[in-house]
C-alpha cells in the first residue's frame, strides 16, 4: 500500500530527507525495498509514517555507513535518488521507465551499480569534491559518455563539473564516487596529479586486467555491504576497503603517461567551472541570469556559450530554464499538501507566465504539469 514516508538521504557528501510517496516490501534478510512513486528512498530502520517536507540537520543520528536498495518508477523520482548528482533525465523513447540501485555508502567513498530501462538522454552537474569512475556493464557499454564511445580499453570519469550521457535501453553500469581530498591524501602525489589531470578529459585508459580486478572488487564490496553490514561498519574493515580502493587507483594512475601539455581553452574550462559551481551553491534561486553567470566565471560571452555548448549542447539560457523545468516536476510530483498547486510551484520558480510554463513543460516532460500533479 503507498504511504507518505519522509527518508533520510544520505551519502559521503551530503544529507537530506524527501517525502516519498512508496510501497515497502521486505526481504528475506529485512532489507527494505523501496518501489518510488514520487521521490527519493534509502533503507533505513524503523521509518516513520508520516509526511513531512521539512529538512534534517546535519548532525542528526543517521548511520554513516549504509547500504541502499530502491527503485524509482519516474525520471524525475530518478533524478532525487541519485542526489547529490544535479540531474535532468530526458527519455528518448516510450514505455515504462524504471530505474533499479543498490549501493553502499561510506564516508570516504561510495559504490553503487543501476539499470535504467529506457533510452535517454542525462545531463547535469557531477558531485562537488567527488571524483567519479563509471564502468558501463551489458548495455551500458553502448552509452555515449559526453558524446565518446567506450569500448573496453577507456572508462567514463569526471572531476565535479557537466555531465552528458546518452544511455540506451536496458543501460547498466558500475559507478565509484571518491572523496577528492581522500585521493589527495593518500595517493603518491605525481600518480595522483596524472590521474586527475586525465580524468579532467572524462576519458580514462585502463587495462582488460585492471579494469576485471576493479569490477570484481566493486561487486564484492557491494555484496558484503548487503549481506554483512555489520563487517562494513568495523572500523578496521572499512579503513582496509579504503586502501584496496585507493590501490586500484594507483595502479591506474601508473599506467597513464605523464601528461605535460597545456590543457587546452584552459580559461574556458576554468570560467565554466566557476560558472557550474555557482549554479551549485545556487540551486534554489530561481533569478540566475547569463550576465550573473559571466560576471563570476570571468569569460567573455561567446566563450560561456561555447562552453555551454560543447558540455550540454544548449546555450546557458537553455540549460537553466530546463533545470527549473525539471525542479518543477520534482516538486509536483513529491508535493504531500493539498495546498500545492502548478501556480504556487510555477511562480516559485520564476514561471510568471503560466501559460508559457505549461507548454515549455508539455514540450519537456509530455504531459501538463496540471496532470502530473493529478495523477501522481
Amino acid at each position: 500500500m503507498a504511504t507518505n514516508v519522509p527518508f533520510f538521504i544520505t551519502n559521503a557528501f551530503n544529507i537530506s530527507v524527501i517525502v516519498v510517496i512508496a510501497e515497502q516490501a521486505v526481504t528475506a534478510d529485512s532489507t527494505a525495498i523501496m518501489i518510488l512513486h514520487r521521490a527519493t528512498v534509502i533503507n533505513m530502520q524503523n521509518p516513520q509514517n508520516q509526511c513531512s517536507t521539512s529538512f534534517i540537520a546535519a548532525d542528526a543520528p543517521v548511520a554513516k555507513i549504509q547500504s541502499i536498495s530502491l527503485t524509482t518508477e519516474d525520471p524525475a523520482s530518478f533524478e532525487m535518488a541519485l542526489r547529490p548528482w544535479e540531474l535532468l533525465c530526458n527519455p528518448s523513447t516510450g514505455g515504462k521507465f524504471k530505474h533499479s540501485l543498490s549501493s553502499v555508502v561510506t564516508p570516504l567513498f561510495s559504490i553503487y551499480q543501476e539499470k535504467i530501462s529506457l533510452a535517454a538522454q542525462v545531463r547535469g552537474l557531477s558531485p562537488a569534491g567527488t571524483l567519479v569512475l563509471a564502468i558501463p556493464l551489458g548495455a551500458g557499454r553502448d552509452a555515449r559518455y559526453w558524446d565518446e564511445p567506450h569500448s573496453g580499453k577507456t572508462i567514463p570519469a569526471t572531476l565535479p563539473g557537466p555531465l552528458d550521457v546518452e544511455i540506451r535501453e536496458g543501460h547498466c553500469q558500475l559507478v565509484f564516487m571518491i572523496d577528492l581530498n581522500h585521493c589527495w591524501r593518500r595517493m603518491d602525489q605525481q600518480l595522483a596529479d596524472v590521474l586527475m589531470t586525465t580524468v579532467a578529459a572524462h576519458n580514462l585508459p585502463i587495462q582488460h586486467q585492471v579494469l576485471t580486478n576493479l569490477v570484481f572488487w566493486g561487486k564484492r564490496v557491494l555484496d558484503l555491504a548487503h549481506s554483512d553490514l555489520a563487517k562494513i561498519r568495523d572500523a578496521a574493515v572499512l579503513d582496509a576497503l579504503t586502501e584496496e580502493l585507493v590501490s586500484h587507483l594507483t595502479l591506474i594512475a601508473a599506467q597513464l603517461a605523464p601528461i605535460t601539455e597545456k590543457v587546452p581553452n584552459a580559461t574556458r574550462e576554468n570560467g565554466m567551472r566557476r560558472a557550474l559551481e555557482y549554479l551549485r551553491c545556487h540551486r534554489e534561486t530561481t533569478h540566475v541570469s547569463v550576465t550573473d553567470l559571466l560576471e563570476i566565471a570571468d569569460i567573455s560571452e561567446r566563450s560561456l556559450q561555447y562552453a555551454f555548448k560543447d558540455a550540454f549542447d544548449m546555450s546557458p539560457l537553455t540549460y537553466m530554464k530546463r533545470r527549473r523545468l525539471h525542479f518543477a516536476r520534482q516538486q509536483l510530483l513529491s508535493a504531500c499538501s493539498k495546498d500545492t498547486s502548478v501556480s504556487k510551484v510555477a511562480t516559485g520558480l520564476g514561471f510568471y507566465e503560466l501559460g508559457r510554463f505549461a507548454n515549455d513543460y508539455r514540450r519537456v516532460f509530455g504531459q501538463l504539469p496540471s496532470q502530473t500533479l493529478r495523477d501522481y
